[in-house]
């Protein structure tokens, strides 16, 4: 058996690491909502949402199950 050593130093590189840039502008919503009707009354899942997005962006959406995450895509 070797014995073998782990360093956790981060990688040595002559330039600072610059963001990556962001192309133009290729989908904007803006103040959009939506409910649903549900036997309690109108569910609101989106209120008043806004989302812009780049080209060459990554983008996740991130919430609870029922949140309007794919209500938000649609």
């Amino acid at each position: 058996m070797q014995n073998s050593t782990v360093i956790n130093a981060p990688a040595k590189t002559s330039q600072p690491l610059q963001p990556p840039r962001l192309g133009e502008e290729i989908l904007r919503v803006e103040h959009v909502n939506r409910g649903f009707n549900k036997s309690q009354g109108e569910l609101l899942v989106l209120d008043d949402a806004n989302l812009s997005l780049r080209e060459g962006e990554i983008v996740g959406l991130l919430g609870r199950s029922g949140s309007g995450k794919s209500t938000l895509l649609r």
